[in-house]
């Protein structure tokens, strides 16, 4: 879930968030059954303050399911934009994704293959950032 600071705190179903977290949140449907959902919270517009440059990545939805497409969120300069490379890890490290993409905001395309996945994105300054979203 995406969020604005301005939104907070937020009411989901009844659970309220008050920041950005993996959160626990049991609901329960019409007819009495309870599930539970594991909730993803994202803000978007956090001060930078102190952070490091990879809590600014989003990479959105996550989880995703197979051959989903998985919007790349984060602010890149026009220098940071030219010769910007992502590729998409296996949880073996071995690089099943490679792409120079010539349009923003960014999406790729979700493998095939349940599992976690890492993204690495080398801009054109030789900054490196990286995160992770999970295949369904």
């Amino acid at each position: 879930m995406l969020l604005n600071e301005g939104q907070l705190p937020y009411n989901y179903h009844g659970f309220i968030v008050t920041g950005k977290g993996l959160f626990e949140v049991m609901l329960e449907s019409i007819y009495g059954c309870d599930s539970l959902i594991n909730l993803e919270v994202y803000i978007l517009d956090e001060g930078i303050g102190e952070e490091d440059e990879n809590s600014r990545l989003i990479l959105y939805p996550n989880p995703v399911q197979k051959q989903e497409k998985v919007k790349i969120l984060y602010n890149f300069t026009e220098k940071e934009e030219k010769g910007l490379i992502i590729e998409v890890l296996n949880s073996s490290g071995v690089i099943v994704n490679k792409i120079e993409p010539k349009q923003f905001p960014i999406e790729i395309n979700a493998v095939k293959t349940s599992g976690i996945y890492i993204v690495r994105i080398k801009t054109g300054t030789g900054k490196v950032l990286n995160s992770r979203f999970i295949v369904m």
